[in-house]
């Protein structure tokens, strides 16, 4: 699975009582002509997308600490976040957990405003929020607040890296807290399954670290006849060591004009101190020499069976123009025909699959390809491995083209124009990570971007993803454990495997398929203007049984629709079966398009099907089925002028409404709905 950003867009929405029930349409009308590709900000450095109104700023202050700036005269909220290039990576090995409890204690009183909650009681009463987090090698803080108060909460925020009080009293409150955090994720599946990973990591390499800490790690200690070991000296060593101006970023939103927010900035900023920090790199591989290849079986808490791929690659940061990992993961994690999730259900041996790069550090990184397995598949562990790596092999000696990543690069422009935008404090929590990762001017189109074909590149990082160069991973409850994790006290076991997939039988092969072209890639992309008397929702078509309603988006101007079609019946409300056999109707439903609505949605292209009280979206019972979404989603897509689409789409519902027999069993999905939209929308030219 790679899937892209949902968006929704606005419409009206019309209930009618009755077994039938309503569709209703929000379509911008589409034109030839394009609109001009992304230009430069307003201001120079910071390459934005011409559907972005906002204005964007990027300077560095005297002491090194890089700043984001963004105008937004819409925002109801402003927003900043700070982000330190370190996190639980540089814990000291006898302080794991360090740099998470520095965070907690970070925001408890500084030398301007000593009171150690005045800082989130302002926050708090001018409409805001406030928190941090702390990963392997960011430790990010942020908030929002209303925009008038912005330079005020800037002026308290700053001086938390300008001078912060780290009060002896409440060294031991928050410790008992982070201890909390500890202890609540001991049930956690997630938490439990890294535990076991950070066992298996080469110990010299620093992801092999605690890093949420606990009563005992971030403990005082007094060894006999040595000098007392206090864990807040510990503390103020990091900060004096790692909070240096050189290595954070800092992101400012708010409805000001660029200048008046780089007024708010600078003096506050600069106070940061900037001391040299020691070098961050480590130079250590993820496993030790000799360790791979290797199984682990893990026994989770909740019922699962999941069966994971991890292969040690080198971190591709330096490659974001060429995105390497991210051109293999959307080959290896495609859903549509022939793919290999695809073929794993038809087998019956699994329910989903993932693919993508995981744990990662600076310099090292972890692809991963994950399976969620059936009782069946569980059975058919070794296939589905060489079947895995059947279609890595395929990847790498027939996928590696230019018209992918073309495709790719497409629908990554696509996505960069017209990004929604997000709520205020995770956009500035957002980009001050990415600044970390990003030149300043491809800051906000970096992860979109797909910039250079180089399938060498590709070819090499497929390379790492070998049978002798792989750690399986087996989580199901039914394991044979024979080691408990330290930490987390999570029951697995080690066994070596041989570097040779199992064989398989030339017919299964040959049902593994790349992805074919995508035909959902929009080609057009303009919005036209709307006159005033468009404005309002339209009826197209009501009888007795039905009626569509169609309302142009006059407000956004973006080429993007929904759709919805909803259908009465009391049989969803009628009983707790009635209800609980629709929910599992709608996830078949769901299930049995995925194949053909996996290319739509990589386009941008949403596909829901719910259940609500006393009504069903999307299908009803022996008349309209899975296929009637296919089909009107199909009619979107085409790109018909708009009275010609309404039309095709109403004579599609006429038909569908008119065939009982028209049910899920009955008929090929793909095939017939293809071969019904195009005759549909040949009429309707």
């Amino acid at each position: 699975m790679q899937l892209p950003s949902r968006a929704c867009a606005s419409g009206f929405q019309c209930l009618r009582a009755g077994l039938l029930g309503v569709l209703l349409l929000s379509l911008p009308i589409m034109a030839a002509a394009e609109r001009p590709a992304p230009q430069n900000a307003e201001q120079p450095g910071v390459i934005k997308s011409p559907e972005d109104d906002r204005q964007y700023r990027y300077l560095t202050l005297d002491n090194g600490l890089r700043v984001l700036l963004i105008s937004d005269a819409e925002a109801d909220k402003a927003a900043a976040s700070l982000d330190v290039f370190v996190g639980s990576a540089q814990n000291p090995r006898d302080r794991e957990g360090l740099a998470h409890f520095l965070e907690h204690m970070l925001f408890l009183g500084t030398k301007k405003y000593p009171e150690p909650g005045e800082y989130q009681t302002f926050i708090s009463a001018n409409g805001g929020s406030h928190n941090a987090y702390t990963a392997a090698e960011h430790t990010n803080y942020f908030f929002d607040i209303n925009a008038a108060k912005l330079e005020v909460a800037l002026d308290r925020f700053s001086q938390f890296f300008v001078a912060p009080l780290f009060t002896r009293k409440y060294v031991e409150r928050e410790r008992h807290a982070v201890n909390s955090e500890y202890r609540a994720g001991l049930k956690d599946d997630f938490r439990r399954a890294l535990d076991v990973y950070r066992e298996l990591i080469n110990l010299e390499h620093p992801l092999s670290k605690f890093s949420v800490g606990s009563l005992e790690t971030l403990a005082d200690r007094t060894p006999d006849g040595a000098p007392e070991d206090l864990v807040r000296d510990d503390l103020l060593d990091f900060y004096q060591r790692y909070y240096s101006a050189e290595i954070m970023t800092l992101v400012v939103l708010g409805r000001e004009p660029l200048a008046q927010l780089e007024a708010m900035v600078r003096p506050r900023f600069a106070a940061i101190p900037a001391p040299q920090v020691p070098s961050l790199r480590h130079g250590k591989p993820m496993f030790a020499p000799g360790f791979l290849p290797a199984e682990v079986h893990i026994r989770p808490e909740q019922e699962q069976r999941r069966l994971t791929l991890v292969f040690p690659v080198p971190a591709e940061e330096a490659y974001f123009r060429e995105q390497p990992l991210q051109y293999i993961s959307n080959l290896l994690g495609h859903e549509g025909r022939g793919s290999l999730l695809s073929l794993l259900k038809e087998r019956g041996w699994a329910e989903g699959l993932g693919a993508g790069a995981g744990i990662s550090d600076r310099e090292t990184a972890l692809f991963t390809l994950s399976i969620s397995l059936t009782p069946e598949g569980m059975k058919e562990k070794e296939t589905l491995v060489a079947l895995t790596l059947a279609m890595i092999k395929k990847v790498a000696s027939r996928g590696v083209t230019e018209w992918r990543f073309d495709e790719q690069r497409q629908l990554g422009e696509i996505g960069f124009r017209f990004r929604e935008k997000g709520a205020p404090a995770s956009t500035v929590s957002q980009l001050a990570g990415a600044l970390h990762r990003y030149p300043a001017a491809d800051v906000l189109r970096g992860p979109f971007l797909f910039q250079r074909y180089d399938a060498g590149l590709i070819k090499k990082y497929l390379n790492y993803m070998r049978a002798d160069n792989m750690l399986v991973a087996l989580v199901s409850p039914t394991i044979t454990p024979n080691k408990v994790s330290k930490l987390y006290q999570v029951p697995y076991k080690i066994a070596p495997r041989s570097g040779k997939p199992a064989k398989l039988s030339r017919r299964l092969k040959r049902q593994l398929r790349l992805p074919e072209a995508n035909a959902f890639i929009p080609q057009r992309l303009q919005v036209s203007m709307t006159e005033a008397s468009e404005t309002k929702p339209q009826i197209l078509r009501k009888s007795e049984r039905l009626q569509i309603w169609y309302q142009q988006d006059t407000q956004f101007q973006v080429p993007k629709a929904n759709l919805y079609v909803r259908v009465k019946t009391p049989l969803a409300a009628a009983s707790a079966a009635g209800a609980a056999q629709m929910r599992l109707y709608a996830a078949l439903v769901e299930d049995a398009l995925n194949e053909f609505s996996y290319p739509a949605l990589l386009a941008g292209l949403g596909l829901l099907v719910l259940i609500g009280l006393g009504y069903r979206e999307i299908s009803a019972d022996k008349m309209t089925t899975a296929e009637l979404v296919a089909l009107l989603f199909y009619a979107v897509l085409m790109n018909q002028p708009l009275s010609q689409l309404a039309n095709a789409l109403n004579r599609l519902l006429i038909m569908l409404s008119a065939s009982r027999k028209f049910s899920l069993r009955r008929s090929p999905r793909a095939k017939l709905a293809k071969l019904v939209v195009m005759r549909v929308l040949s009429e309707g030219r």
